[in-house]
């Protein structure tokens, strides 16, 4: 590695199983617990997430507040790597 790079690997081991996982971070209620910068969640539409919601995700970032809105449009399956 060139001098004055730095190489970072940072990695959680979360102690669950993975549909006890994806059931937590598919709710975006959620993301404020795990999320750093995200402050709260405003439905539009109301929940539950589905395709077709609308949601905004309110973060404060450098002392301003954003708004990142989004639309699911359908959930993909799961698929675990291989080997684990």
């Amino acid at each position: 590695m060139p001098m004055g790079e730095l190489d970072v690997l940072t990695e959680v081991v979360i102690d669950r199983a993975r549909p006890v996982v994806s059931r937590f971070v598919m709710d975006p209620e959620n993301a404020p617990k795990w999320y750093a910068n995200i402050r709260s969640v405003e439905w539009t539409s109301g929940p539950p997430l589905r395709p077709g919601a609308r949601i905004a995700l309110v973060a404060r970032f450098l002392g301003r507040r954003l708004s990142n809105r989004g639309t699911p449009r359908g959930f993909g399956r799961l698929v675990a790597p291989a080997g684990t």
